[in-house]
C-alpha cells in the first residue's frame, strides 16, 4: 500500500488551514467528513492510466473536467473492481488526496462502504479562487457501460 500523501505546508497555509479547520470548513485528521468524487460504482473496474494518462472506468477513458489545474488523474498505476455496496472515490486535487488509491490494503480494497456517504456537496468554499457551486458532471461518465 502506498504511503499517504503529506503535502508541504508553509506557515501561512498552516495558520489558514488551522482556522478553516476550527470553523469546520476543512476536516481534522481524526475521522471528520471528507469530500471526494465518486468515480466507480459497485461492479465497475476503475484503472489508471490509458495511453493518454486518463482514468478508465469499465474500459472507457474518462476526461475529467473537474480536476484541479495541472493535476494528473493519478501518479500511481492501479486497477480496482468495486465490490458490491461500495464506491471508488477520488479527490479533485489528486496529488494531495488520501483517496481510494491509498487504501487498497483496507477492507473493500480502497473502496468505501456506501453507508459511509452522508451527503452530496453543492458548494466549494476553498480554495477561495475556485469557490462556487458544484455541478454534477454527468456527461463525463455518459459513455461508461454498466459492468
Amino acid at each position: 500500500m502506498p504511503p499517504a500523501i503529506q503535502p508541504k505546508v508553509n506557515p501561512v497555509q498552516r495558520v489558514l488551514n488551522d482556522g478553516l479547520t476550527y470553523v469546520g470548513i476543512l476536516p481534522q485528521d481524526s475521522g471528520e467528513h471528507l469530500i471526494k468524487r465518486i468515480i466507480g460504482m459497485p461492479g465497475d473496474t476503475v484503472a489508471c492510466c490509458d495511453a493518454q494518462g486518463r482514468l478508465t472506468v469499465n474500459g472507457v477513458s474518462i476526461n475529467e473536467p473537474y480536476l484541479s489545474p495541472g493535476v494528473r488523474p493519478s501518479e500511481i498505476p492501479f486497477t480496482a473492481t468495486v465490490p458490491k455496496n461500495y464506491l471508488w472515490v477520488m479527490g479533485d486535487n489528486r496529488q494531495h488526496s488520501g483517496d481510494s488509491r491509498y487504501h487498497t490494503g483496507n477492507p473493500g480494497g480502497g473502496a468505501i462502504p456506501m453507508h459511509n456517504v452522508v451527503g452530496v456537496s453543492f458548494l466549494r468554499v476553498w480554495p477561495f479562487d475556485r469557490a462556487g457551486v458544484l455541478r454534477n458532471p454527468g456527461a463525463t461518465f455518459r459513455d461508461v457501460p454498466a459492468p
